[in-house]
């Protein structure tokens, strides 16, 4: 009889990803052509890099709350011309400016703007075409890393041209039928036998939700998967533990376990088959160089066919090294 703790389990498999994800989507007016693909999985993706470019025009990455919902023109103001301006300080392109310029398309923005353009290798907006053109910025919620393989160039249709892991980065995991085992929930903890011993917490997020974008003649821009909450069921949820040493280019699927429940740090450990009963009490029988003596145990916990004991009273003596006997060894 030794001591160790003991876990109740389920086993999962698991494939590195991020705590959430977003797709980069064509938006325009029809035929939309994706001809360049500037970005290669494991590229950093942040405000003022160019992601596409879709009808020989740029598209840029700006991190914000929400999409473009329309075109800037010089003077407009609002919420949105307020995270591009963000945006444009973020990526080095303009001073922080006080408010109201700070929420306005001002001749500063404009020449943010044409600067990020010629860099690129793009004309910049001419005058009086607007500022910011919505299909050629992409909102993303966060900075991030190229989590996929990208589109190649042609045709664009409902697939994204390329996914984007925003977060941190870890191992998204599920039971061995795809799903979230029913016991699982956030606050749990998780261990995956490649990265070492250590417990790590579980969340319970929204798989990645791949965005199909809108129609391409509609003339408005694809809205970005978000960071979502999950509903609660189990075909719309991951198990989210996170790993910094994972990364997104990790192929392999690896096992790990949820733990459900644990011991205590060290009790003492008999197998299942070497509990029996008397008059409703749990008794292990232990071999010693006098024979054998029966000792009344309490079972404190049970995982795997192994039971966490100790004895009953203060009379018995129940120690680790004793030979507890086993069915049908007596």
């Amino acid at each position: 009889m030794g001591k160790r703790q003991l876990f109740d389990t389920v086993d999962l498999t698991c494939k590195a990803g991020y705590r959430s994800e977003v797709s980069v989507s064509g938006s325009g007016k029809s035929p939309l052509v994706l001809t360049a693909t500037p970005l290669k999985s494991g590229d950093s993706v942040g405000d003022g890099t160019l992601l596409a470019e879709i009808n020989g025009s740029p598209v840029f990455a700006v991190t914000g709350a929400f999409p473009l919902y329309r075109d800037l023109k010089l003077k407009d103001s609002g919420p949105d011309a307020r995270m591009v301006n963000d945006a444009l300080v973020r990526a080095g392109r303009l001073l922080k400016q006080p408010e109201p310029s700070a929420s306005t398309v001002t001749s500063y923005t404009a020449a943010a703007v044409a600067a990020l353009y010629t860099q690129a290798g793009y004309t910049a907006p001419a005058t009086g075409d607007p500022v910011v053109s919505a299909s050629a910025f992409q909102v993303l919620p966060d900075v991030g890393t190229v989590s996929g393989n990208v589109h190649s160039t042609g045709l664009l249709e409902a697939e994204p041209i390329a996914t984007i892991g925003v977060g941190p980065r870890g191992m998204i995991c599920s039971a061995a039928n795809g799903t979230v085992p029913a016991e699982a929930k956030s606050g749990q903890q998780a261990r995956i036998a490649a990265f070492g011993p250590e417990l790590r917490p579980v969340t319970i997020i929204a798989k990645p939700v791949q965005n199909p974008g809108l129609a391409a003649d509609s003339g408005k821009p694809a809205i970005p998967s978000q960071d979502l909450t999950p509903s609660g069921g189990a075909e719309t949820s991951a198990l989210f533990v996170e790993v910094e040493e994972a990364t997104s280019k990790t192929d392999k699927v690896l096992p790990a376990s949820l733990i459900l429940s644990q011991s205590a740090p060290e009790p003492l450990v008999v197998p299942s088959s070497a509990l029996w009963t008397r008059e409703g009490q749990s008794l292990v029988t232990v071999q010693d160089d006098s024979g054998f003596r029966d000792v009344p145990v309490v079972v404190n916990f049970s995982a795997g066919g192994e039971n966490a004991v100790s004895a009953a009273s203060q009379e018995s003596s129940l120690t680790e090294g004793d030979k507890v006997v086993v069915a049908g060894a007596r």
